[in-house]
């Protein structure tokens, strides 16, 4: 489950400090190192993107973590890549936006929406996977972490044929988390909804699809619940190495 490098995005957006002490837990429940990174666009209240960045520093070094520091003028993809690039960047925790040019990152990427910010720290994540996904056990692992971090109870819904996830089976099993799982044949907006609602959850990940990130068809479920999420967000993207 352990990420090396991670690296949070700074901006002046408050909602990314909030992503960032995402990423500070994370690389501490899983001893990596921790990038912290503000590119200064034109567009960036500077001032203020360095205060929350500062914060962020402190609050990472009053955690021991190992923690690097980059501010760079410049365009915000073109210094991210390059970034991730060079110091080998593992994950990568940003805020949703930008989605087509955010998916070409050489990393994975835990991308998130926040729609309620007084569940910023849940007691109830529902995980969603389906069969044939790229590199399950990762989006798995990454589910375990958040659910250690807040001590949450993991809701798992598994979309396809329930011996296609035996090894997602056996890792729960040994992964020491509170956690149900609920297999579906197939997916539906109403019983995902409800599952959402029923369980009280705070915190839904969504992992990447096998043929795309988010199917742009448009009775996709999932679409429809990432446009119109009713409760915080984050999907989960996996790199796939060429």
């Amino acid at each position: 489950m352990g990420s090396k490098v991670v690296l949070a995005e700074v901006t002046d957006n408050f909602l990314s400090e909030i992503t960032g002490r995402y990423a500070l837990e994370y690389a501490k429940l899983t001893k990596a190192s921790l990038m912290l990174c503000l590119v200064h666009e034109k567009s960036i209240d500077f001032e203020k993107a360095e205060k929350i960045l500062e914060r962020l520093f402190l609050e990472a070094e009053g955690l021991k973590l190992e923690v690097g520091c980059f501010i760079k003028p410049g365009e915000r993809y073109r210094e991210l890549k390059g970034i991730i690039t060079k110091e080998s960047v593992d994950l990568a925790f940003l805020v949703l936006n930008e989605l087509k040019s955010l998916l070409k990152l050489p990393c994975s990427l835990a991308l998130f929406k926040f729609i309620h910010l007084g569940k910023i720290s849940p007691r109830r994540i529902l995980g969603l996977l389906r069969e044939g996904q790229d590199k399950v056990e990762e989006g798995l692992d990454f589910l375990v972490a958040l659910s250690k971090i807040f001590e949450a109870k993991l809701y798992l819904c598994c979309v396809g044929k329930e011996d296609a996830f035996e090894r997602v089976m056996k890792r729960l099993r040994q992964s020491d988390v509170q956690y149900e799982i609920k297999f579906f044949e197939r997916l539906s907006h109403r019983a995902l909804t409800f599952e959402i609602l029923s369980k009280k959850v705070d915190l839904l990940v969504i992992e990447r699809y096998k043929e795309g990130f988010i199917s742009l068809v448009k009775k996709d479920p999932v679409k429809r619940l990432i446009e119109h999420p009713p409760c915080n967000i984050i999907l989960f993207r996996p790199h796939l190495n060429p």
